[in-house]
């Protein structure tokens, strides 16, 4: 399994120094986020940023834009700038060779929204997306978002989001989003793991979503690190830690994921 750095903790900052400053903290395997000036045009800027990436010696996933996209929103005009971003980064993420690309399904902004029309929206987003990816060699990680009310999909729908849909896209299990939510990160673990790429590995109090070092908020991560173990294939598992974050923390934690899957896998 191949343990990822999220560039999140340095979100605004740019993006020769995020490679750099991630490297330094001992893994050649890291998480773009496409949020910043750095990624603003930059469908227009491809080439130098592929440059740029290609110089370090690394392998990415990329996460498309998150800030201000909703491909589930009411108004139409906003719907289709999201897709448009995500077709975009699905066209990067396939230049750049990257083992997945992360796709926010949407939110529901308020309460007042209907509900399984925004779901109707997403599940036509990502149709759309999963025809273009058929022929990019990039799968798409659909990940479990928003919290306090803002969130799509209750455990039963989210578990059941890609029937219908090819092996080109699976799902990206965000242990912290799970936990705000009342679901079980273990038991949605076990239930996905046909299908899960990739886990996003953060801690929180269970009412923010502040994205903590493991092992600073209420998240069972004993149980969840023997179910990893029992996983059936290999996942992708990612520390995607909030800006401010010390650096060093994200190496920390490395270390100690790697002799805990270690000791997990030796006990099955």
């Amino acid at each position: 399994m191949n343990i990822s750095y999220s560039d999140l903790c340095l979100l605004g900052e740019q993006l020769e120094h995020n490679l750099q400053k991630l490297l330094e903290q001992g893994s050649s395997h890291l998480e773009l986020m496409m949020d910043g000036a750095a990624w603003d045009s930059f469908e227009q800027r491809q080439e130098k940023i592929l440059s740029v990436i290609r110089s370090f010696p690394v392998t990415c996933s990329l996460h498309t834009p998150c800030w201000d996209v909703n491909m589930a929103a009411e108004n139409r005009h906003v719907r289709e700038a999201g897709l448009q971003s995500a077709l975009d980064a699905l066209e990067f993420a396939a230049q750049l060779g990257c083992t997945h690309l992360v796709v926010h399904p949407g939110f529901c902004q308020t309460r007042v929204f209907d509900r399984p029309k925004a779901q109707h929206h997403a599940r036509q987003a990502l149709e759309t997306l999963c025809r273009r990816a058929q022929g990019a060699g990039v799968r798409l990680a659909v990940e479990n978002v928003g919290f306090g009310g803002t969130c799509l999909y209750n455990y039963s729908e989210f578990s059941s989001l890609l029937d219908g849909l090819g092996c080109e896209v699976g799902y990206l299990l965000d242990v912290g989003h799970a936990i705000l939510n009342g679901w079980d990160p273990v038991a949605a673990t076990r239930d996905l793991a046909d299908r899960l790429l990739a886990l996003h590995l953060h801690d929180n109090d269970g009412v923010t979503d502040n994205h903590l070092p493991i092992g600073q908020g209420i998240m069972p991560w004993d149980a969840l690190w023997e179910e990893v173990a029992r996983l059936p294939h290999s996942v992708n598992l990612i520390l995607e830690y909030n800006f401010g974050t010390p650096l060093e923390q994200l190496a920390k934690d490395k270390h100690m994921l790697e002799a805990r899957l270690g000791l997990a896998c030796t006990k099955v």
